[in-house]
């Protein structure tokens, strides 16, 4: 191996070139974030019946399944007051 001899100058560079890599990785972050979290378009006729159908049916599932870990949380409280 070779001894390489590092400056000040060199650390510099290096800390300029990773803070550039660190903010490029940040806005590609954020525009993926954006992309899965951001609002559907409202959709017009048949589409956006099968949209609201689709929405309903997610919120359904989710309330669904609340009501199922409360009970299964309740369950496992019960059985330990012996």
């Amino acid at each position: 191996m070779k001894d390489e001899v590092i400056t000040l100058e060199m650390i510099q560079q290096m800390r300029r070139e990773k803070l550039k890599e660190i903010r490029a990785a940040g806005k590609t972050i954020k525009n993926t974030t954006r992309g899965i979290f951001s609002p559907q378009e409202r959709q017009t006729g048949v589409n956006g019946l099968m949209q609201q159908v689709g929405t309903g049916i997610a919120i359904y599932d989710g309330v669904m399944t609340g009501i199922k870990i409360i009970r299964q949380i309740r369950k496992m409280f019960k059985r330990r007051r012996y």
